[in-house]
């Protein structure tokens, strides 16, 4: 037996060197010494006792030293030496599933310390590692039942092998009795004022420390930052906290606790109340109260609410009840407003159907139906429909297509214009209607895009350019819900089938629904066979007053109408011309026609089912005479069952006027002036007879007379009064 300070070693075999004793001590023992010692006991070890240095060498061989035997019987596994200086070591440190691996313990009785260590904790089956640290500062207090880790060189590495996942940190504690492991990065702050920044200003941070890395090779290395974590070692989870940001594919989410939970093989638990920021370059989208299952890098599923902001600064939420990564790495997300939701994309506009959002695009992307909000049509029982698109919409600006063939939620055809009704010849709107018969004759439509505008409070349907810049030739058709009136703009066709005589009008037609009228402002062309001696004749006296009003060449029906004709820039080159020299050198074969109506304003008259005027007629021209002189007169376009006829009375003077008017292939005409009649008639009915192809109509014009002329009057004086 052999006494060293407090210690106490058995053996049978003691050898005495000149220079240190040794021998293989059967029992070795230390005597806990309150706040300089622990106990130590040890079987079967390699004992050396150094005179010089007054100091006990003790090396285990097969069994570990039991040390702190009262506190979860500690092994030691390696080389002890206890000396006046106190007991140190060499080697690892097993307490429970833990060990601590040290070139240099310190051993006081309560306490041990290391100034490097690298820790392993094994799970509590002892089956699998469950966390590996390397280069920490160790301290390890029983009364407190902890250990205290510090890292000798910033932020080391942490492995969790369990999990797949990494981290650095800076300090961790192991609490032994709650069996988890605490750890924190106090080395790296976040930036100055980071709690009080949006997301998508924290996007923008470059962050770094405190990181966990998933190891799973089918996570591309997801990684996220967190101050604080902890680790159980009950069930091998990761509760990372405060962790404020997630960069998934293009994406940022934001955890909505700002916890984060790993559980084995990388698997991280779904996030809930979560934010997205979708994309973390172009920061268009930002998704809210999301459930969020974290895949990888590059790879996340879940659903969310966005918060779509109309025009008026009008908040509604649409569910995302899908959103992925597609195959570019980008967010997509879809999902689908009920028709019972009462959605609105601004106050102006219903909507119902699927939306998807792509996160490098700015605005949503619908796909479904949209619906005008105005009460003009209140007294038909059919309501305004539905009406099928799908495009981007900006809620600040919004432009629905509108194609030439509209469909509503039934699939059932949709109609963007004014009509005249076949069966009633009376004129009505079709605004994103289905009230239509397909025999109805259309007066004017429009396509393109759907739009309101808050200052006029109508909507408009035309090509994005002319909803833009209003004095374009496009095609146009308009709703005022104030005057409830619609208003188209174009080529015009009025309905009526002339024959042989062809009518082309461009120009405005106003349909004012409440109360129901029609007025038509145009530029007519009429084309139509007759004696070119008379024509000349009511060109020339038309030109002989010089006293008639000029027409104005130069205003919104005319120019307009150029444009439909000609085309912007050719339509720019002819008013020019206009300008300067007050008509053209030469007339474009396109508007060279038998005569030319430059300005003329029809209404449309209920009881005699036909559009009139009386008033002022703007003659453009006849045939190559440029003339562009308002001429008192009237005109009439019927419709009837028995055949359209289409009447037009100039007059010069009360003394002086011409007369045509035409209905089924005739062509009648008259003239205050015999020299006029009497080209006519001497003229031979063959000569009078148009020449027409197999199957069309005939046509022959002929001498009318004056009591016709007088009846014609007649008529449309009693009609206007009537009207009014």
């Amino acid at each position: 037996m052999m006494e060293f300070l407090h210690s106490t070693t058995e053996s049978d075999d003691f050898i005495f060197y000149p220079d240190r004793t040794t021998t293989i001590a059967k029992n070795y023992q230390l005597k806990e010494m309150k706040g300089e010692l622990p106990n130590v006991e040890a079987k079967n070890v390699q004992q050396v006792f150094d005179p010089d240095k007054n100091a006990l060498i003790i090396r285990q061989t097969k069994e570990p030293i039991v040390m702190y035997r009262e506190d979860d019987d500690s092994y030691f596994e390696g080389e002890l030496m206890y000396s006046t200086l106190g007991l140190e070591g060499d080697g690892r440190m097993n307490i429970k599933e833990a060990d601590i691996d040290s070139r240099h313990f310190i051993f006081k009785d309560r306490i041990f310390d290391c100034d490097t260590a690298d820790f392993k904790m094994r799970t509590l089956d002892d089956a699998n590692m469950a966390f590996e640290t390397k280069n920490y500062k160790a301290h390890v207090d029983y009364d407190e039942r902890k250990a205290e880790f510090k890292s000798n060189g910033g932020s080391s590495l942490v492995n969790f092998p369990l999990n797949q996942y990494i981290c650095y940190m800076d300090r961790f504690e192991w609490h032994m009795d709650k069996e988890e492991i605490a750890l924190a990065n106090e080395l790296e702050k976040q930036p100055e004022g980071m709690d009080y920044m949006d997301l998508k200003e924290i996007a923008e941070l470059d962050l770094s420390g405190s990181e966990f890395i998933s190891v799973h090779p089918a996570q591309d290395s997801l990684r996220f930052f967190s101050s604080e974590a902890k680790y159980s070692l009950k069930d091998n989870i990761i509760y990372a906290t405060d962790v404020k940001i997630i960069k998934v594919a293009d994406a940022a989410i934001y955890p909505g606790d700002r916890q984060i939970t790993i559980l084995k093989k990388a698997e991280m638990l779904p996030l809930k109340d979560a934010q997205i920021l979708a994309n973390t370059v172009t920061k268009y989208h930002i998704l809210n109260k999301a459930n969020v299952n974290i895949l990888g890098r590059l790879d996340y599923r879940g659903n969310a609410y966005y918060e779509y902001v109309d025009e008026m600064e009008s908040m509604q939420e649409i569910f995302f009840d899908e959103i992925k990564v597609d195959s570019s790495l980008q967010t997509v997300a879809s999902g689908r407003v009920s028709d019972t939701a009462n959605f609105t994309l601004s106050p102006y506009f219903d909507y119902a159907g699927k939306v998807k959002l792509q996160a490098s695009k700015e605005f949503l992307y619908f796909n479904g139906m949209a619906r005008i909000k105005h009460d003009c049509f209140a007294k038909d029982s059919v309501r305004n429909a539905w009406v099928r698109f799908e495009t981007e919409i900006n809620p600040k600006d919004i432009y629905i297509p509108i194609g030439e063939e509209i469909e509503n939620h039934d699939f059932k055809k949709v109609y963007a214009g004014i009509y005249v009704a076949n069966d009633s010849l009376q004129v009505y709107s079709a605004f994103l209607r289905t009230w239509h018969k397909y025999s109805d004759t259309e007066i004017i439509s429009a396509s393109g895009f759907l739009t309101y505008d808050k200052e006029s409070h109508e909507y408009r349907i035309s090509t994005k350019e002319k909803l833009k810049q209003l004095s374009l030739p496009d095609k146009y058709l308009s709703l005022s819900v104030f005057k409830c009136m619609t208003r188209g703009e174009g080529q015009l066709s009025l309905g009526a089938n002339l024959g042989q005589v062809e009518m082309t009008a461009f120009g405005r037609v106003d349909h004012h629904i409440i109360p129901d009228s029609t007025d038509i402002r145009m530029l007519m062309f009429l084309d139509f066979f007759f004696k070119k001696e008379c024509l000349e004749m009511l060109a020339d006296d038309i030109a002989s007053y010089g006293n008639l009003e000029p027409v104005s060449l130069t205003g919104e029906i005319y120019t307009k109408s150029l444009g439909l004709i000609f085309g912007t820039e050719e339509a720019d080159k002819i008013i020019t011309e206009l300008n300067l020299y007050g008509e053209l050198e030469k007339i474009p074969k396109e508007l060279k026609h038998t005569i030319t109506i430059a300005d003329v304003e029809l209404t449309w008259n209920s009881k005699t089912k036909s559009y009139i005027t009386m008033g002022k007629i703007g003659i453009g021209a006849i045939g190559d005479k440029q003339l562009n002189r308002y001429v008192n007169g009237a005109i009439e376009i019927q419709r009837h069952r028995s055949g359209d006829r289409f009447t037009i009375y100039l007059e010069l003077s009360s003394s002086h006027y011409y007369y045509f008017s035409y209905r089924r292939g005739l062509m009648e005409a008259y003239s205050s002036k015999d020299v006029f009649n009497k080209l006519i008639t001497d003229t031979d009915a063959d000569n009078r007879r148009m020449k027409v192809g197999s199957g069309e109509q005939s046509y022959a014009y002929y001498i009318s007379t004056k009591r016709r002329v007088e009846s014609f009057l007649k008529k449309l004086r009693n009609a206007e009064m009537e009207e009014e």
